[in-house]
């Protein structure tokens, strides 16, 4: 028999595992995104396989660990937890011990290189910020899959900067009014043009920045005649942050940076960037199936021949100025004017 459930619901003993499999073995455990799994959940798991004697679980069965190292651990908030080791997956901790021990049998570990989910643009930009160019699409179907052509306009991927507003529409609680204005015109477009509500998704690092944004999609574009049926689309439409959106996929992602990555020194210190984890960047980046499209603030200065200035951002230890430096070397970078803002503020002043 093939059984599937949550590994929450096959973990912990007989008084709180799921009662369809309190006495239930198997010869397989598979557990899929167990990258993400605490180490306790993934090896409650385990004791689902079966033994000989059918009570104890040995070598007489298998257990398989599906994961992403590149994308996000287990979420833990006590930093006693995460000292004593608690913020590493079972599946880190084994990857780890094949890696350092020779010894260990060829075919323990083996690298899925191929993908489903994403068209050849944004798996190029994946592949070159996280992969080593390692992940190639299954199929050409998969690698030139696109939006209808009525919403070919906009390219697969796409970099709105908003250098020209830096900083100034992030407040303390880490949302960005003007992102959030800008995303909501982006995703009133995409619905315009018969995108429908439940292939586009809305992502943004903070909590904050997440309910301004819904609270913006669910108002009426103010100086237009906006139909109350895109209003309800708009509305519809999935807006969370990366953790929420780790796992699953859309047609179409709208991603809002929020902080700007030249606020490095506010006056309540230093800003708080969560993507500047490169584990939840490479989450919210390939969360998009046909078209991505990111909003945010790169922190440079406007270069006088910008064309041919190809060192445009500092590097240093910044992964999204490496993300900036990938997305205008492959022209996906569009520098958003004062006119752009101009238009944004009307927007919000009315």
């Amino acid at each position: 028999a093939v059984v599937g459930c949550t590994a929450l619901a096959a973990s912990g003993g007989s008084g709180s595992r799921h009662v369809a499999l309190t006495r239930t073995r198997f010869d397989l455990v598979l557990v899929d995104e167990a990258s993400q799994l605490l180490l306790p959940t993934a090896l409650g798991a385990l004791l689902c396989l079966r033994s000989p004697d059918g009570t104890k679980c040995n070598e007489s069965g298998r257990f398989v660990l599906v994961g992403d190292p590149h994308q996000l651990p287990p979420l833990v908030q006590s930093a006693k937890a995460c000292q004593a080791g608690l913020d590493r997956s079972l599946f880190t901790h084994l990857l780890d011990l094949c890696h350092d021990r020779p010894s260990v049998p060829n075919g323990r570990v083996v690298e899925l290189n191929l993908q489903y989910r994403m068209n050849a643009p944004i798996l190029r930009l994946t592949n070159e910020l996280s992969y080593s160019n390692s992940m190639q699409p299954i199929d050409s179907i998969v690698s030139n899959a696109t939006l209808a052509d009525r919403l070919c306009p906009l390219p697969a991927r796409l970099f709105g900067d908003t250098m020209w507003n830096s900083c100034s529409g992030v407040d303390r609680q880490y949302s960005n009014q003007t992102e959030a204005l800008l995303v909501a015109f982006l995703v009133r477009l995409l619905l315009q043009c018969g995108l429908d509500a439940v292939d586009l998704g809305v992502i943004a690092p903070h909590r904050s920045q997440v309910a301004l944004l819904n609270r913006v999609l669910a108002e009426p574009t103010p100086g237009t005649m906006e139909s109350t049926a895109t209003r309800q689309l708009a509305t519809g439409v999935e807006v969370n942050t990366v953790d929420q959106f780790q796992g699953r996929d859309k047609r179409a992602i709208v991603l809002s940076l929020t902080v700007c990555t030249s606020n490095q020194n506010t006056r309540r210190g230093p800003s708080r960037n969560l993507l500047e984890d490169l584990a939840r960047l490479t989450v919210a980046l390939t969360r998009a199936k046909h078209k991505l499209l990111v909003i945010g603030c790169s922190g440079r200065e406007r270069s006088a021949n910008e064309s041919h200035d190809i060192h445009l951002f500092d590097h240093s230890d910044s992964v999204l100025h490496r993300l900036f430096e990938l997305l205008f070397r492959s022209n996906d970078y569009h520098a958003l004017t004062q006119d752009d803002f101009a238009f944004v503020k009307r927007l919000e002043q009315r």
